[in-house]
This record gives structure tokens, sequence and C-alpha cells, in this order.
């Protein structure tokens, strides 16, 4: 008389097993890191291409920053004063291949670095190997607007942004395609600070942009520029 409860049983603790296989999918796109005064851990360290999201946790004593870096050490994006105890995010878009998570206990030298692979498709605007930049290209950002006079871009060119944060709010860049696609941002920089990132605008056409920060595009954060045919 006690099958059908032990088989019912089995059948849940099988179903159970599923789920937490399910939970354990690489595909997600925000990374838990740990950094510590000695250490640098991401939660998974082979990531599919596209924009990912490292959550930063600094379980160290110092203020700590954390680094994402392509071919040749090169500083794809940071993040600045993750105060003890607190956490920060990161978000980049990356192509497949290999790069290095930083982290930066006393925000000085060059970092407890950690091994990542991206793999698959998609992706691009930052990546390893990514275009050498033709030129730069300054912005502001204030509280709740953008100064960017038109960067008279040509199919082809990689721009290097730096955006300068003016206001009191924490912004960022980031800018879509013609066809509605994220090309790049500049990632959440803080007042006073200045962003950086290095884009390839391979078609003419208009681009837009936006502050992707809370209501900020909603509150004037946003515009356009078109790259002419050569």
């Amino acid at each position: 008389m006690t099958t059908p409860r032990v088989r019912s049983s089995a059948v849940a603790l099988v179903a159970l097993a599923i789920g937490v296989v399910g939970c354990s999918s690489s595909s997600g796109k925000t990374i838990a890191v740990t950094s510590t005064n000695t250490a640098c851990v991401p939660a998974r360290t082979r990531l599919d291409a596209g924009k990912l999201t490292f959550e930063v946790t600094n379980k160290g004593k110092q203020t700590a920053e954390l680094y994402v870096f392509g071919e040749g050490d090169k500083v794809i994006s940071e993040v600045e004063n993750v105060g003890p105890g607190t956490s920060r995010t990161l978000t980049v878009d990356l192509a497949a291949g290999s790069y290095q998570l930083g982290c930066k206990p006393g925000q000085k030298g060059n970092g407890i670095r950690a091994d990542i692979t991206v793999v698959g498709k998609g992706g691009g605007s930052v990546q390893a190997g990514s275009k050498a930049a033709n030129r730069d290209v300054e912005l502001t950002a204030v509280d709740y607007s953008f100064d960017l006079n038109d960067p008279g871009i040509k199919p082809g060119e990689t721009i290097l942004f730096e955006m300068k944060n003016a206001g009191h709010q924490p912004h960022d860049f980031e800018v879509f395609t013609p066809d509605n696609k994220v090309l790049g941002q500049i990632d959440q920089t803080d007042p006073g600070k200045t962003g950086k990132a290095t884009l390839t605008f391979d078609k003419p056409g208009r681009y837009r942009y936006i502050c992707d920060i809370a209501d900020h595009q909603s509150r004037g954060m946003k515009g356009t520029f078109t790259v002419a045919p050569a």
C-alpha cells in the first residue's frame, strides 16, 4: 500500500534534480564577482557573448575597483569606489575571445587577475583585439542632457568616446545602430569622473544615444547623429 507514496516521492526528487540542473545554466547575463584583499573570483569563467553585467562584491578591507581587460592589457571598462561590504555593477558588451577581470584592492597597482572566456555569437562593441581609434570625440553629461557636437563620423571609422560627467548623478552613454541594436556604451560614470568606450561604425545611417540609468532618458538624456556615406 506504500508503493504509490514512494513512487510519488521519487518523481518529486527527480523533478527537483532537473530544476537544479536547469538553474545551473551558464547563459545568465549577470555574473557575481567576489573581491577580497587577495583574490578576484567570478562565479563563472565561461560566458556567452553579448551584454554582460558583472556584479562585484567587495569582501576586503579596502575600497576596490573592477576592470575588464582585453588583449594587450587594454582596459575595456571599469567601475571604481567599491567600498568594503558593498556591491557595484559593471556592464560590457563582449564578443567571443579571452579576457581578464582585474580586482584592485586599494584602487592601485595591476590588480588581482582572473581569466574569463567568452564564447558564441554576439557582442563586439568592445572586445579583445578591437580596432585602434582613428580619433577621439569628447562629450559632457549633465543632469539631464548630453553636450555632444555632431561628431561627423564616416563609415568604417573607429571612435574613442570620452564622456565627462559634470552632473550630480551617475550617467552612462549607450549607442544604438540604425537597426536599433546596441553598438556599445560608456558604462555608468560617477560625477566628476570620465568614462570611455571605443566604437566602430561600419554602416551609414542615423544612430541614437541615450543614458540608460533610471528615468534619465525620459528626462532628456538622448539624441542622434548621422554617419554619412563616404
